[in-house]
């Protein structure tokens, strides 16, 4: 039977819900079912594929359904006895379908060459069959096919290669590896390709997604455990670590981990999976590898990063967007690193060019949607051409950087470039900062000072409407935080990094009805211009173009959305002002967003005394 992706996604999806129809088992369950019925079948279609007659056939015969079933349940659970440690539990449990929906599932596959399924479109069977709602419950997170091509394409492994992923999931990393090669020698070329992963069904599944293609070696491997790296040393990886996992130093042998040395307090496992990457690489082997930003741009890693410059050389960095993992439930800001592993005794860390490509669309939105001009494939062409020449090519640029532990400006964007300015020349750094959330204690409901939150930013003037808990006392407020007409207020922290700075208004005054006086809170940042330098809504204009905010997103710290006043001081802005018409564009919107919020409270005042 010849399959299209799409027809052989489906056969996945009616297995499983014949699995949880007849026999109730939960997507989990009837998850794993499918993988060891495709295990067995996999492997008897590659007897037949070698000649020899399949050891079970089961296409509707008059028999009683137990009688094949029983074979089959045999069948299935010996050949688990072949996938060695992978399988273990499993074995334990055994086959947990019942008779009836174990014949039902081997006729729905009857007529179907499991094994003989092309490389590809088995990768896009399963990707089309596991939806983001059946991932996360799974627990099955993979990368987005778009990233994985790009970083694929930078990297270009050879036949020569050997390649590993040390946390493969469902193998895509090495999937796009093979496929990356046949189309490169236009033949059914073949690699040497290593993928290990803490769970057991996630290794099982990339052997099925690779279907016996390259050399798939490793197995069941806690790489940040692992006494010993993979034999033979990978000369590439190409990797997406798990994000947001803290380990126990307690669980890790620490003294092999340099970088656990160098970090006080939590140990975040991204760090300790780039120290091992890099230490399991032959020299001049190549790491890809995706990374929270917090990775690149946290202060309190700097002695982590610096172990990495010991270690390799970094070639490139690709920032990415926070929609480029949203179907994974997450909107961390990410960005991929390109390293290549030093030489013994090769430990000269100077100042060379780093090639960075800042994505802005990765062809799909938050909620999954398509979105034309989406430019990763590009990225990773532009960036594989940038380093094969030692030129700028295309999405590409060059910025000397020494080394990883410098990382911060990249990772926020262009940086400054010489004989341009940034803000930090536009703006009193002493004044750019994010002001204070009282405690509860602080807040009065009258008399108070008015403290501007994110909720009175609206993007088109701040609204001055007082609201429940909008004024605090007077004694809570420091000196440096009180704020002043010309001052230029956006959001710095959010639960979504889109939110950040997506709201900058401009304090035109402070409305006498609000008591004349006003500071902000924590999630507020507030700027103050230099005077003789700019005006107050030259910079308003400056922060509110749409390109400007995604630069300023792009310097986000941390697994959470959160914009440090240092950081912004770095963002490049253009040398000549904004035109006069926007300017006065926006001073009369902020005339009129305060001419509107006195006009509410006059109304809630006569309602009241009504």
């Amino acid at each position: 039977m010849s399959l299209s992706s799409y027809d052989l996604a489906g056969l996945y999806r009616r297995a499983h819900a014949l699995m949880r129809n007849v026999d109730g088992l939960q997507p989990q369950e009837a998850f794993d079912e499918l993988l060891k019925y495709l295990a067995f079948r996999q492997h008897e279609d590659e007897i037949e594929r070698a000649g020899v007659q399949r050891s079970l056939d089961y296409e509707g015969s008059d028999r009683a359904p137990h009688e094949p079933a029983t074979a089959l349940r045999e069948k299935i659970e010996g050949g688990l006895r072949l996938l060695g440690e992978v399988a273990q539990e499993w074995r334990r449990v055994g086959v947990r379908l019942s008779d009836a929906a174990l014949v039902e599932l081997h006729e729905l596959f009857a007529g179907v060459n499991v094994a003989g399924a092309d490389l590809d479109l088995r990768s896009a069977a399963l990707r089309e069959f596991l939806s983001p709602e059946l991932r996360r419950g799974l627990g099955v997170y993979l990368t987005p096919d778009e990233v994985v091509r790009a970083m694929v394409s930078v990297v270009a492994p050879t036949e020569s290669d050997v390649v590993c992923d040390p946390a493969c999931g469902s193998g895509t990393f090495l999937v796009e590896a093979l496929l990356h090669l046949r189309r490169q020698t236009a033949a059914s070329g073949r690699m040497r390709i290593i993928g290990t992963d803490i769970s057991p069904r996630m290794v099982l599944l990339a052997q099925l997604n690779l279907a016996g293609q390259g050399r798939l070696s490793g197995g069941v491997l806690d790489a940040l455990t692992a006494e010993s790296g993979p034999k033979p040393r990978p000369t590439v990886i190409l990797t997406n670590p798990p994000f947001g996992v803290y380990v126990d130093r307690s669980h890790i042998a620490e003294q092999k981990f340099t970088t656990a040395k160098r970090i006080s307090g939590r140990l975040g496992s991204e760090v300790l999976f780039v120290e091992q990457c890099l230490r399991w690489l032959r020299p001049g082997g190549r790491l890809g590898i995706v990374l929270p930003k917090s990775v690149v741009s946290n202060a309190t890693l700097d002695g982590a990063r610096k172990v990495f410059d010991k270690l390799a050389r970094l070639d490139a960095v690709v920032n990415l967007p926070p929609e480029t993992f949203a179907a994974t439930g997450t909107q961390t800001n990410t960005a991929v690193l390109f390293f290549t592993k030093r030489s013994k005794g090769d430990e000269t860390i100077e100042e060379a060019n780093v090639a960075v490509v800042d994505v802005d669309n990765v062809g799909y939105d938050a909620t999954g949607r398509s979105r034309d001009g989406g430019q990763l494939m590009r990225a990773g062409e532009d960036l594989h051409a940038t380093l094969s020449s030692g030129k700028p090519v295309g999405l590409a640029r060059f910025v000397p950087v020494p080394g990883a532990s410098r990382l911060q400006s990249l990772a926020g964007g262009p940086g400054r470039r010489p004989g341009t300015r940034c803000l930090g020349d536009l703006v009193v750094a002493e004044h750019a900062r994010t002001g204070k959330t009282p405690p509860r204690r602080a807040y009065v409901d009258e008399g108070g000072v008015f403290a501007v939150k994110v909720g009175n930013l609206s993007g088109a003037g701040i609204d001055w409407t007082p609201r429940e808990r909008n004024f605090v006392r007077e004694e809570s407020v420091s000196e440096s935080l009180w704020l002043e007409p010309g001052d230029v207020l956006l959001t710095s922290s959010a639960h979504n990094p889109k939110y950040i700075a997506k709201k900058v208004d401009i304090v035109l005054e402070i409305p006498s009805y609000v008591g004349g006086r006003a500071t902000f809170v924590g999630e507020v940042l507030r700027l103050r211009v230099r005077p003789g330098v700019i005006e107050p809504f030259e910079l308003l204009a400056l922060l509110r173009d749409p390109k400007r905010r995604a630069k300023i997103q792009a310097l986000i710290r941390g697994q959470t959305a959160h914009l440090r006043p240092d950081d912004l001081l770095d963002l490049e802005v253009p040398s000549e002002p904004p035109s006069s018409e926007l300017v006065a564009l926006l001073r009369r919107e902020a005339e009129l967003a305060n001419e509107l919020a006195s006009v509410r409270n006059a109304q809630s005042q006569l309602l009241a005394d009504q």
